[in-house]
């Protein structure tokens, strides 16, 4: 669990961190550089959580079941059912937006295929079909 402190910041000064942070994201040019600076800022808890809220979002957006998202990335039930209504209700917009960029969908679908068969036998004949079905769309 993430840990904020209680004390609170002003209006102004946490907007100014958030520009601050946004600008430090927009300001990183390569592939190496960000993972550098999310291994530096980040907790590897904080890491994975926001790596799989990220594929959650972009399976949602894809049309995933909430009930597969929550067993192939091992997410609760209520966290993959938060995430799911606030893409519902138009939240996300950006991050769906960045995520179907063709290069980049191919790239998420390939790492998350990877990831999923990372070690697994390949049994049962039609045990990736979703996967496949999904990978192959638009």
């Amino acid at each position: 669990m993430v840990y904020v402190s209680k004390q609170t910041l002003s209006r102004d000064a946490r907007t100014r961190l958030d520009k601050k942070l946004a600008e430090t994201f927009v300001a990183l040019k390569t592939l190496s550089g960000g993972e550098r600076f999310l291994s530096e800022l980040l907790t590897p808890s904080e890491h994975l959580m926001l790596a799989k809220r990220l594929t959650a979002i972009f399976m949602l957006s894809e049309g995933v079941s909430q009930y597969r998202i929550k067993q192939t990335l091992r997410l609760s039930s209520s966290t993959v059912a938060r995430l799911a209504h606030t893409l519902d209700a138009g939240g996300f917009e950006h991050i769906v937006h960045a995520c179907h960029k063709k290069k980049d969908r191919e790239i998420l679908w390939h790492d998350l295929e990877k990831m999923l068969r990372l070690g697994m036998p390949s049994m049962g004949k039609d045990r990736w079909d979703w996967l496949d079905e999904l990978y192959k769309k638009k």
